[in-house]
């Protein structure tokens, strides 16, 4: 098996629904009092990177909400729309790219790192992810959403080129293993201000935002409230994102951490996420 399919394989986790369900209470409590619904039409909520939805309790939503569930992973959506029993008039599902990565791109990318290319020719295959996704013209929707959801989406758009250069690590030396992750962490920012930049744009009135705040481990699971920050891709860029838009065209409305059960029982791995409430100034 390629490392590439494990580490396919590796992103479901069988049992999260089970066991993340004292998380996705709360992440989902989070979510329904920021993100009012009053009388009359259901607002529009979209949830960006939906997937499966083990986090997010899409049934105690879709009684407030009319739910847009974006991803690429059809099959994930359906299974999610079945597990919460949504209807077609509960949920529409949409694979909008934003920022889109093909499967034969990483393929590509795990056979240049196979064979030991020299750094700057795998750096040019990120650029050109980088330079197709921004030149993507997306589709018109036809409308814009109420309210978007999007919890730890960040730090898994490039998460698969950070996989693969770690299980081919040998094939380099420290100074070129530096350089293709400078370029990984470029590509980051890239596709973290792509991703913003698409719900900012099609967001009315409030984002909430779910990040990764740091690693927890068995050790530091007591103390887990009082983690400092940490510099997990994906999730740092999108803090420095939200920090240059704050109070320029964006606000902090509410904020909150929680402990994510990632793959406790197995590994005991989780994270503390930071929950953040952010409306667009009008």
């Amino acid at each position: 098996m390629r490392y590439l399919d494990r580490l396919i394989a590796s992103e479901v986790l069988p049992n999260a629904y089970k066991e993340w369900r004292g998380y996705r209470q709360k992440l989902t409590d989070f979510i329904e009092e920021n993100c009012v619904a009053e009388g009359g039409r259901k607002p529009v909520l979209a949830i960006w990177g939906a997937g499966r939805s083990n986090d997010i309790d899409l049934a105690r939503l879709a009684e407030r909400f009319k739910l847009v569930l974006i991803d690429r992973d059809a099959e994930g959506l359906a299974q999610a729309c079945k597990a919460y029993g949504l209807e077609e008039t509960d949920a529409i599902c949409v694979d909008l790219p934003f920022w889109n990565v093909e499967l034969e791109t990483y393929e590509m990318f795990e056979a240049l790192l196979a064979e030991g290319e020299e750094a700057e020719i795998v750096i040019e295959h990120l650029k050109q992810v980088a330079f197709d996704n921004s030149h993507r013209v997306l589709p018109d929707i036809g409308r814009r959403f109420d309210y978007s959801v999007c919890i730890g989406l960040h730090s898994q758009l490039n998460a698969r080129f950070a996989g693969l250069l770690y299980m081919y690590r040998e094939n380099y030396d420290e100074e070129e293993l530096q350089m293709i992750e400078n370029a990984i962490r470029a590509l980051n920012e890239a596709a973290v201000t792509r991703t913003n930049d698409v719900i900012y744009m099609l967001t009315e009135k409030l984002m909430v935002f779910g990040l990764e705040w740091a690693v927890v481990n068995e050790s530091a699971m007591e103390q887990w409230e009082k983690l400092v920050p940490e510099d997990i891709e994906g999730a740092l860029q999108l803090r420095h994102d939200i920090g240059m838009h704050k109070d320029f065209d964006i606000r902090i409305e509410a904020e909150r951490r929680l402990f994510w059960p990632f793959a406790w029982k197995e590994r005991k791995k989780g994270y503390v996420m930071e929950l953040l409430a952010v409306q667009p100034f009008e």
